[in-house]
């Protein structure tokens, strides 16, 4: 799990990503500006990407796929 100011992300055993909370900047990857409450969180498409880690700060978030 990586926290940031207003958002955060996280990546299950199975590799699938999911984010919430605020969205205005498009940092939980919805293509959209919507806020999301803590209850509804919501998976990041990734395109079939193997991640090997994430990080966040306050409007943005990087993912690190495991082939760079």
């Amino acid at each position: 799990m990586a926290a940031g100011k207003f958002h955060n992300i996280f990546l299950t055993e199975s590799g699938r990503l999911y984010g919430l909370g605020f969205n205005k900047s498009g940092q939980i990857g919805l293509n959209n500006s919507l806020y999301l409450h803590a209850e509804e969180a919501t998976e990041i498409y990734t395109d079939g990407l193997d991640i090997d880690s994430i990080s966040v700060g306050s409007h943005h978030t990087l993912i690190l796929a495991t082939d760079g």
